[in-house]
Formats: structure tokens, C-alpha cells, sequence
């Protein structure tokens, strides 16, 4: 019977290893998809690294239980239990090793060089806070042609950009409060009047807010849309699901042969950009599958810099910067290529800014 049980356990550790393996080098399987979305692990994997530390203490306590007994010469010390205990221990290794390969985003990172017309792009949701005070210094610091702000409070945005003289003027595009089924405040997204006209239309909606906008007149210029979908909390957890495949089919990262409202998206010739809090890493369903899409923030490492400790996330702002999870995105399909990106400093929101930079043929 306690062999029976030692190799039970035994096979039940290398079904882990197996397990986190496949997670870490195989995102795009649809296994691992699937696996990626459900509780628990989706939240693992939104924080590889912290995930790593506990698989490491596991494995370091297992392999030093396991030497203690056998340095006593406690019974049944040889033999399989000793070998659960080694794979436990190895089981703890790999869950490190795994949290380093999942702390990098799936692909590998370009080097980009500046083609045609540069934009800016920067995504920030605000929680509904006070913020105006330092968005109006990223606004006149950086100068964004493209602003996506989830969770805004529209009039006292517009209060702001009607009083502002510093910086870019901006047009603000947001869905009206009818036809959005939540009381979550609003995502807005301001674009620029140097960048050009735009206008509002229809298209597929997340659970929080998607705004869509098309060039009014320059077909050049990439369609927008700012995003928020719904989080991976208990009772929200199908509605994510949902989000996340909407968001990928928007962006190019998954194929979408049948989404209505689509097609002002998949037919701009300067491509898309969507942008905005998407609670979900590029490891998470349908977006591990990247085939026409390029998330910005991962696929640009800035020179010198070690690529884990570059992936910075965004939330939650009070962790540090590399414990923070990447649920924030800008993310390209046509002809758009990211040229660099950066986590902005903040304390009025719970969310970092993600400021990015793309090149457009």
C-alpha cells in the first residue's frame, strides 16, 4: 500500500513539472490556453515570479526534509519516498525556472528601427481618480498623439481638456453612459488634432467598454480602440473569457472569421491599435496565440537592459516593478511596429502608465 501511494505521488510530481513546462515554453497550445484561463492558475500566472519564490522555497524545505532523513537513517528513507522528496524538490526548481520563462512574454524581442510616421500611444487606467494634475504633465511631457484611459470620469475630463493650454489639444471620444452595461466608469480615449480627424462607430463590445474609432479622412492613419474588459474575479471569470477572445480577435492575435462589427478593424489599411487595461498577460488564452498582432511593451527590450527586468508591469502600483503583473497593453496589427515602450512612475492610480512608441509605413 505505501508503495502504491509512493509512486502515485511520484507520478503525480511529474505531472506538474509536465504541466508547468507546457505553460511556460508551449503558451500558444491549446492546452495550455484553455488551462491558462481557469481560477487559480490564471492568477499564477499573472505573477510568475512571486509564483516562482513560493516554488522555490517548496523545493529548498523538500530537498532538505529529504537529506534529513536519510542522513538519520529514518525508515524507508532509500527508496521511493526519498525519490518524491528529490522531485519535489526538482518540482521546485522547475516552477522557478518556469516563472522566468513566464515573466517573459511569448516570442522573442525585436530590434526595431523608425519607418515612415511615428506615433505615441499611451494607455493609463486612472481608477477614477484625481489624476489631472499628472496627466497633464505626461501630456505635455511626452505629447501622445493617442491617449486610452479606462475607468475615467468623462466630465471631469472634459473640464480638464477644456481648461488646458500646456501640451496638445485633444478631441475625447466615449460611449454614452446608455449604451454601456455597467456602472464602471467610462473608457476614454483621446486623440490628438495634430494626428487628425477621427470619429466614433459601433463595434464588438468587452464586458467594461471598447470605444472604436476610425480615420475620418487620412486611410493612413490605424484605426483605435480602447479597451477594459472585465477581471478574472469569481462570478466575472466567463465574461473574461469572453473579453479576452474579443480582444484577441480585434487585434489580429487570433483568427476571427465571424465577429460582427468587425470589419472597419480588419479592413484599415494603417491597421489597428488597441489599447487598454485587458487584465490579462499575453500568456493568458487567446492572446498567447499572437499570429497577426505585436504587443508593444513586450517585443521592445531597451538597450542594455536584462529582458526580464525590462518587462515591467503595470498592476498593482504599489508592488515593485518587477512583482507587478503586465495587464496593461497596447497592442498593433498591420503595418505598425513597436519602437519603445516604458512603465511610467505614478501614486494616484492603481495602475502604472504604459507609454509606447510605434512606427507606421
Amino acid at each position: 500500500m505505501k508503495r502504491t501511494m509512493s509512486w502515485a505521488l511520484i507520478l503525480f510530481v511529474l505531472l506538474l513539472v509536465g504541466i508547468l513546462a507546457t505553460l511556460a515554453f508551449f503558451p500558444g497550445f491549446v492546452f495550455s490556453r484553455w488551462l491558462s484561463t481557469r481560477a487559480v492558475v490564471a492568477h499564477a500566472l499573472a505573477f510568475p515570479l512571486a509564483m516562482g519564490s513560493i516554488g522555490v522555497a517548496c523545493g529548498v524545505g523538500a530537498l532538505g526534509f529529504a537529506g534529513l532523513r536519510v542522513m538519520r537513517g529514518r525508515p524507508h528513507a532509500q527508496g521511493l519516498t526519498s525519490w518524491f522528496w528529490i522531485l519535489l524538490a526538482v518540482l521546485g526548481v522547475v516552477t522557478f525556472a518556469s516563472s522566468i520563462r513566464l515573466s517573459m512574454p511569448p516570442g522573442a524581442a525585436t530590434d526595431s528601427a523608425p519607418q515612415g510616421r511615428t506615433l505615441t500611444v499611451l494607455t493609463w487606467n486612472t481608477h477614477d481618480g484625481n489624476v489631472e494634475t499628472q496627466l497633464g504633465k505626461l501630456l505635455e511631457e511626452h505629447r501622445p498623439d493617442i491617449v486610452v484611459l479606462p475607468e475615467t470620469n468623462s466630465s471631469r475630463m472634459a473640464r480638464f481638456l477644456a481648461l488646458s493650454t500646456n501640451g496638445p489639444q485633444y478631441d475625447l471620444f466615449e460611449r454614452s453612459f446608455a449604451s454601456r452595461a455597467t456602472s464602471i466608469e467610462a473608457t476614454l480615449v483621446l486623440v490628438s488634432r495634430d494626428l487628425g480627424a477621427y470619429r466614433l462607430v459601433e463595434g464588438p463590445q468587452v464586458t467594461f467598454d471598447a470605444v472604436h474609432l476610425v480615420p475620418d479622412k487620412d486611410p493612413s492613419l490605424p484605426a483605435i480602440v480602447g479597451v477594459h474588459t472585465a477581471p478574472p474575479l469569481p462570478g466575472l471569470m466567463d465574461a473574461w473569457r469572453t473579453d479576452l477572445q474579443l480582444v484577441a480577435q480585434m487585434s489580429g492575435c487570433a483568427n476571427s472569421p465571424d465577429v460582427p462589427g468587425k470589419e472597419h478593424i480588419s479592413s484599415a489599411p494603417g491597421g489597428t491599435i488597441v489599447a487598454g487595461d485587458v487584465n490579462a498577460t499575453m500568456r493568458h488564452g487567446a492572446l498567447a496565440q499572437q499570429r497577426g498582432c505585436t504587443d508593444a511593451s513586450s517585443k521592445v527590450t531597451p538597450s542594455g537592459k536584462n529582458r526580464i527586468l525590462a518587462t515591467q508591469g503595470t498592476w498593482p502600483a504599489s508592488l515593485p516593478a518587477v512583482l507587478r503583473s503586465p495587464i496593461d497593453h497596447v497592442l498593433l496589427s498591420g503595418p505598425l511596429t513597436p519602437l519603445s515602450a516604458q512603465v511610467l512612475p505614478t501614486k494616484e492610480s492603481d495602475h502604472n502608465p504604459l507609454l509606447v512608441t510605434v512606427g507606421a509605413k
